[in-house]
């Protein structure tokens, strides 16, 4: 559902000037951890988005999953959106 979700959110707001990018999704193992990795080269998120106080319905779910992982969640605004969430494996 996540990675669900984050494509989604690249579809809708990332390529708004242009019908064509790019969207990434990774999994890689890290020793005891699991990194997941949803990439885009569109626009970005805006520098006042946080995902810590989003209201979005897509946004609170995220939080939700990534609280019930016990896992860290971080977003890269470099060249795109890159949101990083990272969990152990067991």
């Amino acid at each position: 559902m996540i990675i669900n979700e984050l494509v989604t959110n690249s579809m809708k707001y990332a390529f708004v000037k242009s019908r064509y990018g790019i969207v990434t999704v990774s999994l890689k193992e890290l020793g005891q951890m699991l990194q997941l990795k949803v990439e885009d080269n569109g626009i970005g998120l805006p520098e006042s988005f946080n995902i810590q106080s989003s209201q979005s319905f897509g946004y609170k779910m995220i939080r939700a999953f990534v609280q019930k992982l016990k896992a860290v969640i971080s977003i890269n605004r470099e060249h795109g959106t890159s949101v990083c969430i990272e969990f152990n494996k067991r």
